[in-house]
């Protein structure tokens, strides 16, 4: 679990902790593991505002989904898509963000791919302009388990 949360003076982003899942994982089970972490570690369900979930059906489901349940102790939460999920995914919604997304991932993997020193260089652009970003990823595209 990933958590982002103003400390008096400014916010911060930390992992609030790792919880081992066996087996099925279903929302229910998301759920009950996630009430019985927070209950030994003291921490209040009803303070949670936000839930960013895969869109995976045990997570984002409405009636059986983590987010249905979590929703039920915390009425005040969202639930949104990662956007990292989104911004993979949007291509195939649309031919013109696919042609968008296929040209910007091709200039991400060709400077990553290419060569050490393209690599390096792009990076002493991004710190030659201040850039908040010091380095690009290399593209995976998301693929579900259940697609072959």
């Amino acid at each position: 679990m990933f958590v982002r949360f103003f400390d008096g003076h400014c916010f911060k982003e930390d992992i609030l902790g790792l919880i081992p899942l066996e087996g099925n994982t279903t929302g229910e089970i998301l759920f009950q593991k996630i009430v019985d972490f927070f209950q030994e570690n003291g921490l209040d369900l009803e303070r949670i505002n936000l839930l960013v979930t895969d869109g995976a059906p045990s997570m984002s489901g409405k009636i059986k989904g983590l987010s249905a349940w979590l929703s039920a102790l915390a009425p005040k939460m969202k639930s949104l898509h990662c956007l990292i999920h989104q911004s993979v995914l949007c291509p195939q919604l649309s031919g013109e963000l696919k042609n968008t997304m296929d040209s910007v991932m091709a200039t991400i993997n060709f400077i990553r791919s290419t060569s050490s020193l393209q690599h390096r260089l792009f990076r002493k652009l991004l710190a030659d302009m201040s850039a908040e970003h010091v380095d690009l990823l290399l593209h995976n595209n998301v693929r579900w388990l259940s697609h072959s």
